[in-house]
């Protein structure tokens, strides 16, 4: 199979369990405003996670044109307000961002989150934002394929145009950001699956014209072949297999989170929420 290095484009919102698409994070639609107090957290932490989202996508639109007028030669004062609008983005997206980890702070799993290294508040909160509840799913393979990290014909699936997928996009765009929080967090439990899984790979024989351990053919949108594996001052590097280590390490963490979750739910109530 032949494999291409894109970057994903993230989409807000999250489809749901059986393909329906869900707002709020937990599953139910606008027009369902009477939530117990665990819903409401998880309406809450998906609607911020969502805001959240939106301001970053804004602001990185907004960089993008300062750059192309400053390409393009314009004096300052033209950029002047794109300037003001990046300072305006930039504290909304600290204050969204720390009002989704107070409201993490008042999760059942809020004790657990925080000595889970590479994830934090904020983290834990962006899956929920596309997940909702863990409590919605039966198995934890489920919230894998959720998220996008399943395989199909053990390949990562891919966005094709004109066809649905059955998973959330944001969901793996989520999972990466974990995932680099934990390479550059660089210990803990989840630091450790990852070293280990990636020397693991390259361990693997090289096979077919781009020298891949799992097998794949890399081209650039050129069509050029790339190799998989290559060797600088530090030894031998892969972004294939970096980015298949950190999903495996993100894996590991989803499934940790969903068996300390399921047992925790059994026996506590998540107080109410009010705005913070």
């Amino acid at each position: 199979m032949v494999t291409t290095i894109d970057r994903e484009e993230p989409e807000t919102q999250p489809i749901d369990v059986d393909g329906e698409v869900s707002v709020g994070g937990n599953g139910q639609g606008v027009a369902d405003t009477q939530y117990d107090s665990a819903d409401r957290l998880h309406s809450l932490l998906g609607h911020y996670a969502r805001l959240l989202w939106d301001i970053q996508k804004l602001r990185i639109q907004v960089s993008n044109r300062i750059s192309a007028m400053e390409r393009d030669g314009l004096g300052a004062e033209w950029m002047a307000p794109h300037e003001e609008s990046m300072k305006a983005l930039d504290s909304q997206e600290k204050a969204v961002g720390r009002r989704l980890e107070r409201l993490a702070k008042t999760h059942i799993m809020a004790d657990w989150i925080i000595d889970c290294p590479g994830l934090g508040l904020g983290g834990f909160a962006r899956i929920v934002g596309v997940t909702g509840s863990f409590e919605r799913f039966p198995t934890v393979s489920k919230v894998w394929a959720y998220m996008g990290l399943h395989v199909t014909n053990g390949h990562a699936p891919k966005k094709e145009k004109g066809v649905k997928g059955n998973y959330a996009p944001q969901g793996r765009v989520v999972a990466h950001q974990i995932g680099d929080s934990i390479v550059k967090l660089h210990r803990g439990r989840n630091f450790d699956r990852y070293a280990s899984k990636k020397a693991e790979y390259l361990a693997r024989p090289r096979l077919g014209e781009s020298g891949c351990p799992m097998g794949q053919v890399h081209k650039d949108k050129g069509g050029k072949t790339l190799q998989c594996v290559k060797v600088n001052g530090e030894g031998e590097t892969s972004a294939h297999l970096h980015n298949a280590a950190m999903r495996y390490a993100v894996k590991m963490l989803i499934k940790d989170m969903w068996i300390e979750w399921q047992r925790r739910a059994s026996d506590s109530v998540i107080p109410e929420v009010g705005l913070p």
